[in-house]
């Protein structure tokens, strides 16, 4: 299930599905590579009012996203959100684990 509804999410907002590898006992996602999640970038970073509006907004972006798809995630915690940063100092939060989400 969760590899069917990653597979039609194209967001900035949502993590990438980028190969599905299908082994005997396992299946395997290959998902774009962040560096932090929320809780291990709140630790590393002073979290100021601008960074904390940019963080909500981007999750509030991501879920208006796959609501609009019909589908909702179920999961939403500190761990389930990705940071990456971008080489102007700037950052964009990710909405990860598909794995409790299902269409409503």
């Amino acid at each position: 299930k969760e590899v069917s509804i990653l597979q039609i999410l194209e967001h900035p907002n949502i993590v990438r599905l980028k190969n599905v590898s299908v082994k005997p006992n396992a299946i395997y996602l290959e998902l774009e590579k962040l560096n932090y999640d929320l809780l291990t970038f709140y630790r590393k970073t002073k979290i100021t009012s601008n960074i904390a509006k940019k963080i909500f907004i981007d999750c509030l972006q991501g879920l208006d996203f796959l609501h609009k798809k019909g589908i909702i995630h179920r999961d939403i915690k500190p761990q389930n959100i990705l940071i990456q940063p971008d080489k102007e100092g700037s950052f964009t939060a990710k909405i990860c684990d598909f794995g409790l989400a299902s269409p409503f």
